[in-house]
This record gives C-alpha cells, structure tokens and sequence, in this order.
C-alpha cells in the first residue's frame, strides 16, 4: 500500500527521469521501460508519450512481477521468472 509520500517521490522520479531523457536522447527514439515490477516504468513509459516521444513498449510485469502469496517477488511473472537473458554484475 502506497503512502501519499511514496506517490510523491515516485511522481518526483518520474518527472526527473522525463527531464534527463529529454537531454539524452531525441522524441524519435524508440524506448523500452522496465522497474520491478512493471507500475514505475509504467508511469515513466506515460510521461515519455507526453513529452512527445513516439514509440514507448513498457514491460509490464516488470523484471520480478508480482507479489506472490507469500508477499515475494520473482515466482510468479515478469523478465526473470519468464526465463528471459539477463545478468546480475
């Protein structure tokens, strides 16, 4: 459960990070967005189309998905429950 704090620091993120991306690279672009769980760069994902960017694919379960019954991360979906490459450095 989100607290009204965490929602603004979330939105505060969100709002920073559209902010660099506009610095790094143009609106014709294509961006894919990953967090945790598929909710924050859901969010980032909206506010790049805002901005004007073009092409924006969200992965939306994230790279650990969902919470499981035991309030667990990773067992259930997203990129590294599905199997997908990727590597912890």
């Amino acid at each position: 459960r989100r607290t009204s704090s965490s929602k603004a620091a979330s939105d505060n993120l969100v709002i920073s990070a559209s902010q660099q991306l506009g610095a790094a690279v143009s609106s014709d672009t294509s961006l894919l967005m990953l967090c945790r769980s598929g909710v924050r760069s859901l969010a980032a994902g909206n506010a790049a189309l805002a901005a004007g960017y073009q092409t924006v694919i969200n992965i939306s379960d994230g790279f650990e998905g969902d919470l499981d019954a035991n309030q667990q991360r990773g067992h259930s979906n997203g990129w590294r429950n599905a199997g997908l490459a990727w590597r912890q450095s």
